[in-house]
């Protein structure tokens, strides 16, 4: 696969695929349904990580978005503490961190020489926020992500 394969479709769907093994391989938690913490405050609120992968041709931005109680609560169950000791910037650096690891398992598919940019993270107002053109949606026990490539 190139770098530009990135756009084509079939693997965009392909993503999906990557990100629920990535989800699963790191996030070795069992949660019992009904057992996330509701929204709270962080209702209303989109964990937004994005970093660029460079090489053969045009940089390509790799954007994962989560809403912030799920953030939270992976954040959580990730550093084994319970949601109400985690704050949103420890949140966002977990998904910085989670974003990387996807980029470098893209990385890993690309045939040409490729590097990863730093990954940058924010909680935003979700209502200010324009959607992505192109997403796949993965769900996961501890929420539902939107991730973009391009």
């Amino acid at each position: 696969m190139t770098i530009t394969d990135l756009n084509d479709p079939e693997i965009r769907e392909e993503l999906g695929e990557i990100v629920q093994e990535m989800l699963d391989g790191i996030i070795e938690v069992s949660i019992p349904d009904g057992a996330l913490p509701p929204a709270g405050g962080h209702q209303g609120t989109t964990i937004e990580s994005s970093l660029t992968i460079e090489g053969g041709g045009e940089p390509t931005d790799l954007i994962v978005r989560i809403d912030g109680a799920s953030a939270v609560a992976l954040t959580a169950a990730m550093i084994s503490e319970s949601p109400d000791e985690v704050s949103l910037e420890e949140a966002c650096e977990t998904m910085g961190e989670l974003t990387n690891v996807l980029g470098g398992s893209i990385k890993s598919l690309i045939e040409e020489e490729t590097s990863l940019g730093t990954p940058s993270s924010g909680a935003h107002d979700t209502s200010t926020m324009t959607p992505l053109v192109s997403s796949v949606e993965v769900r996961h026990q501890l929420g539902c992500f939107e991730v973009q490539i391009g």
